[in-house]
């Protein structure tokens, strides 16, 4: 990806700009922060993480716009070295007070294994996971939730044979895995839609064969009783789950 930085030369261009989309560049922290000082009029803003940062570093170097951003949408560029370094430490967006609209890696949050690690452990998240208390981490007056999960780290499971398992069981799961989307219902009356993605891996580590798709993506209907608890709250649940074929395992 190429690198981008900030020009103290370029403040008065972007004091003019309501949206910026820098999520096909390298951006390190210290030019975010710069940007974020000088784009006063900033509403809608996009930027790809890379390994080497932490997304509440970078949610510092926002600061500026805490009180104005409206729109944020904040992924990880896919890690194929080893596990990322952001798997510690938990994003707290809670911080933005007038943003509406959030669009996230599941990394920033959740688990994450890269798809080269040495180990690639199988596991249903609503085992092996605790996700309860997630909804702290987001903004107060949110009412748009997009969080997308790179494979090989799925919404309900990791890896191939666990995803299986998973939709050949799927009835009788009822409603596990989706306690913290019951917190978030709850706690965040705010909130008017959640959308739930499984992203084909951007490269073809041994683990992923082929890469993958974005074409396997299938859309997944919950248990009747998730789908009530959404209902009542009036909000917006969908959920594509990858669907892989036979051949790949």
């Amino acid at each position: 990806m190429p690198v981008i930085s900030f020009n103290p030369d370029e403040r008065f261009k972007l004091s003019r700009f309501s949206k910026i989309d820098l999520g096909g560049f390298v951006i390190q922290d210290e030019h975010i922060r710069g940007i974020s000082a000088n784009a006063i009029a900033l509403k809608d803003l996009k930027l790809t993480l890379q390994g080497s940062q932490y997304g509440n570093d970078v949610v510092a170097a926002l600061a500026p716009l805490y009180g104005r951003l409206e729109k944020l949408d904040l992924q990880r560029h896919p890690n194929c070295a080893g596990n990322p370094r952001f798997s510690k430490d938990k994003t707290d967006f809670s911080a933005f007070t007038e943003l509406r609209v959030l669009c996230a890696s599941s990394s920033h949050w959740f688990r994450s294994i890269s798809c080269n690690a040495s180990a690639t452990p199988h596991f249903f998240t609503y085992k092996d996971e605790d996700r309860v208390g997630t909804y702290a981490l987001l903004p107060p007056n949110l009412e748009e939730l997009d969080v997308r999960f790179d494979w090989p780290n799925g919404i309900f499971v990791q890896q191939i044979y666990c995803s299986r398992l998973f939709r050949a069981n799927a009835k009788s799961l009822n409603t596990k895995g989706f306690p913290w989307l019951f917190e978030i219902l709850d706690m965040r009356s705010t909130v008017k839609r959640i959308a739930l993605t499984e992203e084909a891996h951007k490269c073809r580590g041994r683990n992923n064969v082929m890469g993958g798709t974005n074409d396997w993506q299938v859309p997944f209907n919950p248990s009747e009783q998730v789908q009530k608890a959404f209902i009542e709250k009036n909000v917006e649940l969908g959920i594509k789950l990858l669907e892989f074929p036979a051949n790949v395992v």
